[in-house]
């Protein structure tokens, strides 16, 4: 898909974003141009292996160009008609992969190459690729705008005949830096000031430990408030319960007996 607006780029964050994250999208391999440096290294940060950045524009371009040779190359050897009924029949399903590329504030000469792009892809047919980018007027065949209340509408889907209007999500650029930032903290094990013990940075913090549970229940004995075992249950072999220690003399004696 295609979208433009001016003042979309909050979306295009969001879907960026939401791509990388949501276990309905667990396959799908993003990639990313023209953001700046930083925003770059915030949404990597967020997706994981799930999101890389292309050096360019055109080389982005270049990548979904050879993704849909392999697709189309792929159905051809397969006899599939389309990506879609490769994933239904469980036919060779890993080719079927989709990726995504999101370009963020294109050139001209860029927009020009996107739209030649989206017309190669129409003349393929499904190809198990997706491109969404920001410009400043229509481009390609699913065009979207966004205007400065937030309020989207869509050509496609004829919204503004219906009279329905519908509030476009975004991720300011503010919360994508708190929500790398805690992302990054927490794969790297770093403490948060004012915990108890260990260095910013190190591998394994010390942190604050859990009380112990309130509960006077016996299936709470030795156990924190979260659930887990303490730490000095947890060093020591289970105890027996009534059932294994009436159990074992019992079968013993069969035993004998028999």
């Amino acid at each position: 898909q295609l979208h433009f607006s001016p003042c979309i780029q909050i979306i295009l964050r969001y879907l960026t974003v939401e791509l990388a994250c949501n276990t309905w999208s667990d396959h799908v391999e993003v990639t990313i141009a023209g953001f700046d440096a930083t925003e770059t290294e915030q949404l990597i940060a967020i997706g994981g292996d799930r999101i890389d950045a292309a050096a360019s524009t055109p080389a982005a371009i270049d990548r979904i160009r050879r993704r849909a040779h392999q697709v189309v190359q792929s159905l051809d050897h397969l006899g599939a008609s389309d990506p879609l009924t490769g994933r239904i029949t469980d036919l060779a399903a890993d080719a079927w992969m989709p990726q995504v590329l999101v370009v963020n504030n294109p050139t001209p000469a860029e927009i020009a190459a996107l739209e030649t792009l989206d017309g190669d892809l129409a003349a393929n047919g499904r190809c198990a690729v997706a491109v969404a980018i920001t410009a400043p007027g229509p481009v390609g065949r699913w065009p979207v705008s966004v205007d400065a209340a937030g309020e989207l509408a869509t050509t496609f889907l004829d919204t503004a005949s219906t009279g329905a209007t519908v509030t476009a999500a975004g991720l300011p650029r503010k919360e994508l830096t708190r929500l790398a930032d805690l992302l990054t903290t927490a794969r790297s094990g770093a403490t948060t000031p004012g915990w108890a013990g260990g260095a910013a940075g190190t591998a394994e913090p010390a942190w604050r430990p859990v009380p112990p549970a309130a509960d006077t229940e016996p299936w709470a004995r030795d156990t924190d408030t979260a659930g887990g075992l303490l730490p000095t249950a947890a060093q020591q072999p289970p105890r027996p319960t009534p059932e294994t220690a009436t159990s074992a003399p019992t079968m013993n004696h069969r035993r004998c007996r028999d």
